[in-house]
């Protein structure tokens, strides 16, 4: 049997109208760069028969158990026999034709070539008039973009574009998560963690030729994107300021105890929810952090429970058979915010405990 080149991968949700149209794209553009390949349509549910469609058309139909843009992509690209896919979406946005300007990173021409991921940005190449949202040109997708190179120093022209290629294997080795349009940005992020080779080519946007209105929702989709980036850059958008706010509270504590007081409590509680977000990408194999490394070979979930539970009763005793203070407040209100995290932090220890056990990128 022939080797598989290219799997070219399109996510498809009731896409009658446009379907066999992409597919016919997708066999030109294979042809016209001589790369052996496949099409696989990754069907999220339709209703409209776009799976026999897709099937006449000369497509595979790979049905997806899961709703979303980035569960259809995944299982689609799980399915893939190619050394590299490409994806695009079905509604005629994408020119599959353009096949052929990624063919020298599928044949690895030279070292200059060779990828782990190829963005296929819009920004570089051509957009046709109202192809694109203002609002989603002029601000949502530069805003991600700056967000990305400042948080992981990655340059990208068009963090949301809807065609790239993956190298298989690499995609694979990917714990990717989001099921829905953040996927688009979770790919960027992981490849760029796990040390991917990128490069950026300009590709074309075409309007939607669905005549309906698109699954994506402007700002439920971008704050998803966002929620994305926040956290898995734990330390630069979570630890490390709450760090700073738990110190200026105690240099403010001396002289303004109320301020100082606040600071403190905000930036402890601050500091254990970024130490809980790292212990979450620690574990999934994203981001290794010697500092929940340590703190997991340590009793310190059992320190912090008992030290809470110790707290309280000094307190609940003080409150009883002595005169109320402020103070005695103060000890019940941290001993349970104690007690509470180390709860929290029991339960996400066990929840990453069963991650590594059990794959769930199966």
């Amino acid at each position: 049997m022939k080797a598989i080149n290219l799997s070219v991968v399109i996510p498809c949700l009731n896409e009658a109208k446009t379907i066999v149209q992409v597919i016919q794209e997708a066999l030109i553009g294979l042809e016209s760069s001589g790369l052996s390949g496949e099409i696989i349509v990754a069907d999220n549910g339709s209703t409209d028969g776009s799976q026999s469609l897709a099937t006449q058309a000369g497509a595979r139909v790979v049905n997806v158990p899961q709703r979303g843009y980035g569960a259809a992509l995944h299982y689609g690209i799980s399915a893939a026999k190619g050394t590299y896919v490409i994806f695009g979406d079905a509604d005629m946005s994408y020119d599959f034709k353009l096949i052929p300007r990624f063919k020298n990173f599928v044949l690895e021409v030279d070292d200059d070539h060779k990828k782990d991921f190829v963005l296929g940005s819009r920004f570089r190449g051509e957009i046709e008039p109202g192809s694109m949202p203002f609002l989603n040109r002029y601000l949502g997708t530069p805003a991600l973009n700056l967000a990305i190179f400042l948080f992981f120093g990655l340059k990208t022209s068009d963090c949301n574009s809807g065609m790239r290629l993956l190298r298989t294997d690499f995609y694979r080795s990917l714990p990717m998560r989001a099921p829905g349009m953040e996927w688009a940005s979770e790919l960027i992020i992981k490849s760029k963690i796990m040390r991917g080779r990128h490069a950026e080519i300009p590709v074309n946007l075409r309007k939607d030729q669905r005549g309906r209105a698109p699954h994506m929702r402007r700002w439920r989709d971008g704050w998803r994107h966002l929620k994305t980036i926040v956290l898995l850059a734990p330390n630069r958008l979570i630890f490390l300021p709450a760090l700073l706010v738990t110190m200026l509270g105690i240099f403010n504590f001396s002289s303004n105890f109320s301020m100082g007081l606040s600071l403190i409590l905000v930036g402890m509680v601050g500091c254990c929810l970024g130490l809980l977000v790292k212990l979450i990408l620690h574990a999934d194999g994203v981001l290794a952090s010697r500092v929940v490394e340590k703190l997991l070979r340590l009793p310190f979930t059992e320190f912090l429970l008992g030290f809470g539970v110790l707290e309280m009763l000094v307190g609940a005793l003080g409150w009883i058979f002595l005169p109320f203070t402020f103070w005695y407040c103060f000890l019940i209100l941290s001993g349970t915010s104690l007690a509470f995290t180390a709860f929290t932090w029991g339960v996400l220890v066990s929840h990453t405990i069963n991650l590594l056990q059990t794959s769930v990128r199966d």
